[in-house]
């Protein structure tokens, strides 16, 4: 056997070559460093049988070089694998359910999802729309200024008083506007403007600390309530707060039915109750203890339910804010505005009562009612709005999308005239109401021929027949079929035709009643975003 010294020498163009050729075909670090350590802890036995000193004595002439340094690698602990249990039919049987259960949970996402997209689509205007042409009597601006055109940015679907979508609009603002100026909320009178603007105030939108020092706006069904710029300062999405309300809402989405606190499970089961779309709204940040308290619905279930019979039930406001904010707070902020409604000048609520627009405007759940009509047909929705069937070679399905307070009432071509002089005013058609003394002063309704194009051959609404904020009328041919019609609007409002905003919703009707000409309505199923409905087990 060779002294160690002498090995060394040997050995050491060996290894020497070994690293060289490792660079060459890109072997990695700690391969070498594994090799070298092996062949220096060999030496050392080797040094150690024949009663050589290690330390310096052992590595004589390689004092100060790096490539000599000793590497002492320890094993990792590898535990072997536990014996995996033969799995049983019943386990077998669990996860088989489990992961259909999973895949029709995907499956029926991906259809609201694409659902949800072609709605988004039909709510966006058309260029050439009316009123969005070229200026009268010239050519269109090919070129027109940055500060003359409106840039639609998006379109969401959302439910100021369920919570639904409003967590998928705050994301959107804060991806594309951030924090580059004020918010300003504009649209018309009654459009649930308020409604919304509470939503975001208790929401990651407003600043922790101004959900408790801001008192929230007034609702009411009468138009005109907001008299006042409402405000709330913007909290500004820095990448910290993003990454966390992320992680908040991740967390919402792996949650189940039962991890939601009783009141919660109280409400959700009221709305599922009724098939209401519903969205959970939470906060990221809370300023105080008793923001923690607060339910993640924010809205009175009774007040959304189906009854008839009852008067809506708002929800009563907060005590008086016991946090004010400083200055400090709203240093150099951005805010948020709820601004007055726009009251358009053809809309039918500018010709009612505050006792008719109770009627008129829904403060429940819409409940779509779908009548079959032969041609010579009359639909009367209260005293506000008359649709003739004219002409069409089969019967069709008229589907009144309106409040639930507004009566609709079918009759033939012949007698329609004479029940309008008769019943106008009174509680057969509801609204004007007042009699005769109210009639007097109601503007007459005034006639427009529509003509619709062939139907599809398919379950599915050609157009929709709006009558101003009264609600509107989708016309389902049951063939290819061009029907002729005549709607009648009060003077001084606008009758609109146009693309069914939800073409598939005679789908909804149920079994025809009989002897009428009346549908059942379905139950709809409820709809809860980012919410399991059990956990897996």
């Amino acid at each position: 056997m060779l002294p160690a010294r002498l090995t060394r020498r040997l050995l050491w163009p060996l290894l020497r070559g070994l690293a060289s050729t490792a660079a060459r075909h890109g072997l990695r670090e700690p391969l070498l460093q594994r090799r070298c350590a092996a062949a220096t802890s060999s030496q050392h036995a080797s040094g150690l049988r024949h009663g050589l000193p290690l330390g310096p004595t052992a590595t004589a002439g390689h004092e100060g070089r790096d490539d000599m340094e000793e590497h002492f690698l320890f094993p990792e602990y590898v535990p072997e694998p536990e014996p995996e249990s033969a799995p049983t039919v019943e386990g077998q049987l669990r996860q088989l359910h489990q992961r259909q259960e999973e895949e029709e949970r995907q499956k029926l996402q991906r259809r609201e999802e694409r659902r949800q997209q072609k709605l988004r689509a039909r709510l966006r205007p058309h260029p050439r729309a009316p009123g969005r042409g070229g200026p009268p009597g010239g050519e269109e601006n090919s070129s027109p200024s940055a500060k003359s055109r409106t840039v639609l940015r998006d379109v969401r679907l959302i439910s100021a008083k369920t919570g639904y979508g409003v967590e998928e609009l705050i994301s959107a603002l804060q991806r594309s506007w951030r924090y580059r100026g004020d918010v300003y909320l504009v649209g018309a009178t009654n459009a649930g403007k308020s409604t919304l603007f509470n939503t975001l105030l208790e929401s990651d939108y407003c600043i922790a600390k101004g959900a408790e020092a801001i008192d929230r706006a007034t609702i009411s069904s009468w138009p005109g309530t907001t008299l006042n710029l409402l405000k709330f300062p913007i909290c500004n999405p820095t990448p910290y707060r993003m990454f966390e309300r992320g992680k908040r809402l991740k967390k919402y989405a792996t949650e189940a039915e039962e991890d939601l606190s009783q009141l919660e499970r109280k409400q959700l089961n009221l709305l599922k109750k009724h098939g209401y779309v519903v969205g959970r709204v939470g906060r990221t940040f809370l300023y105080s203890e008793e923001q923690k308290n607060e339910a993640a619905f924010e809205f009175d279930a009774d007040s959304l339910a189906y009854d008839m019979e009852n008067e809506p039930v708002m929800v009563t406001d907060k005590s008086t804010k016991k946090v004010e904010l400083t200055p400090e707070d709203v240093k150099d902020a951005h805010w948020f505005y709820d601004t007055p409604g726009i009251t358009k000048e053809n809309c039918i609520l500018k010709l009612l009562t505050e006792k008719e627009v109770n009627i008129v405007l829904p403060t429940h759940s819409i409940i779509p009612r779908t009548f079959v009509l032969k041609p010579g047909m009359v639909l009367f929705l209260g005293a506000l709005g008359r649709i003739d069937f004219l002409q069409g070679s089969q019967s069709a399905w008229f589907t009144v999308v309106a409040s639930n307070f507004l009566p609709v009432h079918i009759t033939s071509l012949e007698k329609a005239d004479a029940i309008y002089q008769k019943h106008a005013g009174d509680i057969l058609l509801k609204v004007p109401m007042g009699g005769k003394e109210r009639m007097a002063e109601f503007p007459p309704l005034v006639a427009e021929d529509i003509t619709l194009e062939e139907g599809l051959g398919k379950p599915e609404a050609v157009a929709d027949i709006k009558f101003s904020s009264a609600g509107w009328v989708a016309v389902t041919p049951q063939f290819k079929d061009r029907l002729h019609l005549r709607g009648y609007t009060p003077q001084g409002t606008v009758l609109t035709v146009r693309p069914p905003l939800l073409p598939h919703i005679v789908n909804i009707k149920g079994e025809r009643i009989k002897g009428t000409v009346a549908y059942k309505t379905k139950k709809l199923p409820s709809l809860v975003c980012n919410l399991q409905k059990k956990k897996n087990r």
